[in-house]
């Protein structure tokens, strides 16, 4: 998911860097809010898995008949800090993709947002 997320994002940011962008705004809101929603649950979860476990933490698997079934982790507070870093990365990702998208097609564009601008002021 997180590959599609970013394939999908490379042929707005080619619009943007070569100038063709009409809204550069509103096609950069809506192209980072789509990536959040493509990527933002697996980023989530890769990010809290890998900084959960580098951190030698560990899964309970339980005993008994349905060992194996859910796994809590070992160290809770870990697993808290690790879902906070996981939010913030998954939630940065998709602001620096609409951020690229927007800042590309302001400055390979200027004068297109500027006269849209003066003529929406104009009537």
């Amino acid at each position: 998911m997180i590959v599609t997320g970013v394939l999908g994002a490379i042929p707005f940011i080619r619009v943007a860097k070569n100038g063709t962008l009409e809204k550069p705004i509103k096609t950069a809101i809506l192209v980072g809010m789509a990536m959040l929603i493509v990527m933002g649950p697996a980023i989530y979860n890769s990010v809290a898995l890998n900084v959960y476990l580098q951190g030698d933490g560990e899964f309970d698997g339980g005993d008994g008949e349905y060992s194996g079934e859910s796994y809590d982790p070992t160290e809770p507070e870990a697993w808290l800090r690790a879902g906070i870093i996981a939010l913030l990365v998954c939630n940065f990702v998709p602001a620096a993709i609409c951020a690229g998208v927007w800042w590309l097609g302001r400055i390979v564009n200027p004068e297109l947002e500027r006269v849209k601008l003066e003529t929406d002021s104009t009537h």
